[in-house]
């Protein structure tokens, strides 16, 4: 498991924390103060500990899970090919010139086929 920089718990201190509070019958708030962390992070843990269990607290991805302005299929299909041999400048305005997109944007940048965020994959390919 991976914790981000800020994390105020690592995967054994939120178990000690959701076990006190679900096994051993401490309160909410006195756990919380226990493990240096809020009321309200002590209750997110808590949660996830009761309904999944220690599967529950493992960290989760903040990337979205879907992209709601995702470029539609038939528009990546007509963009796609041309995109890699021509370059943004000629597609922009040969697109433009038979009036298939009002948005230069579109063209311009890669069609959005997955959720942005995906570092891992990109620098992988990259060399990051």
């Amino acid at each position: 498991m991976k914790l981000h920089r800020n994390a105020a718990l690592s995967w054994s201190g939120r178990l000690l924390l959701a076990v006190r509070v679900v096994e051993q019958g401490w309160t909410l708030t006195a756990a919380a103060g226990a493990a240096g962390v809020s009321v309200r992070c002590a209750r997110k843990w808590v949660g996830r500990y009761r309904l999944e269990g220690e599967a529950g607290l493992d960290d989760r991805s903040s990337a979205p899970r879907r992209v709601a302005n995702r470029t539609p299929a038939d528009r990546v299909a007509v963009i796609e090919p041309p995109r890699v041999s021509w370059g943004p400048f000629r597609l922009v305005s040969s697109f433009q010139s038979i009036g298939r997109f009002r948005d230069p944007s579109v063209v311009r940048r890669p069609p959005r086929t997955r959720p942005v965020g995906h570092r891992r994959e990109r620098c992988a390919t990259a060399g990051c």
